[in-house]
């Protein structure tokens, strides 16, 4: 039986990423809702911190030599997972004087992010860190992700994204010249977005043919998706699921 945090960590959270510069955000309503959905005993911790001016006073931040913070805690079936994050503006850099909304965004990032750490959309913020020109990919794979765009192939593209590395996958969407970068990763994300709304179609189809047992039907979708793209659609289904398939198509 799958535990909660490989739940949540299965979840394609890829259509509710939005690119901001060279950053990827998971929308924070989006977050809130499967949270909801999924958990909705939950429970969201703002930290307090006493105000420096007036220290009877609570704030919602933390003001330091080095900055402002903030610290989110979730807590999942009595497990709490705790994010501090800085305040920053929307090039990932210090604010050294934060206004209320500055506090706010900060608070609803770091509220993704300890989600996060429950299993939600972690594997984007994996390789936050890299940088974005790191040489993680390989040449083949290089060739294959500029045919890909080239081709417009948006099922290939995702299935390659879902095949390598998060760390190649930073890389890649980060070898762009200077001054295209903006233009080229937007089309890559459009890609993987439709990329991904394709593999879901498919996963229906797949659920569909296995309740109707139409074993002509399930053979025709898996040959149409191919080996990679059959792959990706199989480990979505439930234990049940892969189990009927297995009879139809035997």
């Amino acid at each position: 039986m799958k535990n909660y945090f490989q739940i949540l960590s299965e979840i394609d959270v890829t259509p509710h990423v939005r690119q901001k510069g060279e950053f990827s955000y998971l929308s924070w309503s989006f977050a809130l809702e499967v949270l909801g959905q999924y958990h909705p005993d939950a429970v969201i911790q703002v930290k307090r911190f006493p105000l420096r001016s007036s220290p009877e006073l609570e704030v919602p931040y933390l003001e330091t030599p080095l900055g402002f913070f903030v610290e989110v805690s979730i807590i999942i079936n009595g497990v709490i997972r705790s994010q501090v994050h800085p305040v920053l503006d929307y090039k990932n850099k210090p604010i050294t004087a934060p206004n209320a909304f500055d506090v706010n965004t900060s608070i609803q990032r770091t509220t993704v992010k300890a989600i996060a750490l429950h299993g939600l959309g972690l594997h984007i913020y994996q390789g936050e860190d890299l940088p974005l020109n790191a040489p993680d990919f390989t040449q083949g794979q290089y060739a294959q992700f500029m045919q890909l765009i080239e081709d417009n192939d948006a099922l290939g593209l995702y299935v390659l994204f879902q095949r390598i590395p998060i760390n190649a996958m930073v890389a890649l969407n980060g070898s762009f010249p200077k001054g295209q970068k903006v233009k080229m990763k937007e089309i890559v994300k459009k890609l993987e977005h439709k990329g991904a709304e394709i593999i879901r179609e498919y996963e229906g189809l797949f659920i569909t043919y296995i309740n109707a047992d139409d074993s002509n039907g399930l053979l025709e979708a898996a040959q149409e998706l191919g080996e990679a793209g059959k792959a990706i659609v199989w480990q979505r289904l439930s234990n049940e699921h892969q189990v009927a398939a297995r009879q139809l198509l035997s």
